[in-house]
């Protein structure tokens, strides 16, 4: 090639550079700021509270907000979509009063792009069949529709008080078990180790 094409292609890659050096190292920063990934969220089962299950797995590429929105708080204006300055009550997931406990996988910044968190997140579907996910999760017989969850969620909130003594049992008897289990593993290593 001529030099004087070298020539100008140096000075429009140059003056490219020197433009775009400012919005590129912004727009890099901003990508920065992404601290997601996949999450799941174990929870108990709604008829045995006993019991638990994995309930549902989505993508964010913000853990605190979008767990927010799941519980019933956002900053955004549910009609307009609009930021607010201070956060409002709007309609949380049917399966959040059921203890639920998040599990997340966080990705690095550079793979936090919906192209890359979204096949992503039908992997962890495809793995823990969770039952209350109704996108990508209509294959999973397990699967509890959003408006039956909405019905046992209304039935759970008019149960009252002999309800909330019923998961409080409940509850004490699962860790209960689980002291027993451990304690019970212990028991027997101390035994082997002991006649050994």
């Amino acid at each position: 090639m001529d030099p004087i094409i070298w020539l100008i292609l140096g000075a429009f890659l140059l003056l490219v550079s020197a433009v775009a050096y400012r919005p590129l190292k912004k727009w890099i920063k901003k990508c920065k700021r992404r601290k997601g990934g996949v999450y799941r969220v174990k929870v108990d089962h709604h008829l045995n509270r006993a019991r638990r299950v994995n309930g549902y797995v989505g993508e964010s590429v913000s853990f605190h907000f979008r767990k927010r929105q799941h519980l019933g708080s956002s900053n955004y204006d549910p009609a307009g979509g609009r930021r607010m300055a201070a956060p409002v009550k709007i309609p949380s997931q049917p399966w959040s009063d059921l203890n639920p406990v998040w599990t997340e996988y966080r990705f690095p910044w550079w793979l936090c792009w919906k192209w890359v968190l979204r096949p992503a997140e039908s992997v962890v579907i495809l793995l823990t069949w969770p039952v209350y996910n109704d996108a990508k999760n209509h294959w999973n017989p397990r699967r509890i529709p959003k408006d039956v969850a909405k019905a046992q969620r209304a039935a759970r909130d008019a149960g009252g008080y002999a309800y909330q003594a019923k998961v409080a049992a409940f509850h004490v008897g699962r860790v209960a078990f689980q002291v027993a289990g451990a304690a019970l593993v212990l028991v027997g290593s101390y035994g082997w180790i002991v006649t050994r």
